[in-house]
């Protein structure tokens, strides 16, 4: 997806945010991915952790790999574009290129 905002602003990049306090990790991925994507997830596997140090602010990223119900995405205002990818292009930013590699999204 393509950010409108900091961090990663106008970088292809994943859905991601928050966790509420007493929301597991799990119904923050679901939660996410349906307000970003508006995508139904019917599986989601944990692949990895990493940290990303941004000008502005430290996130710490749990990479899950997501099964979706269909691909008709649906963008909310924090992303202007979105693309399936089945492999790393160069266009894609370093930290999402490096979660990728981390979480084997391609290799299994």
């Amino acid at each position: 997806m393509k950010r409108k905002s900091p961090p990663a602003k106008g970088e292809w990049f994943t859905p991601g945010g928050r966790i509420f306090i007493g929301e597991s990790i799990e119904e923050a991925v679901k939660r996410t991915l349906n307000e970003e994507t508006g995508l139904e997830p019917v599986k989601i596997e944990q692949k990895g952790v990493m940290n990303h140090i941004w000008p502005e602010v430290h996130t710490v990223t749990v990479i899950h790999r997501v099964e979706v119900t269909n691909n008709n995405v649906t963008l909310n205002h924090e992303h202007n574009d979105y693309k399936w990818i089945d492999a790393i292009t160069e266009d894609l930013h370093p930290y999402l290129k490096r979660m990728i590699e981390i979480g084997g999204i391609f290799t299994e």
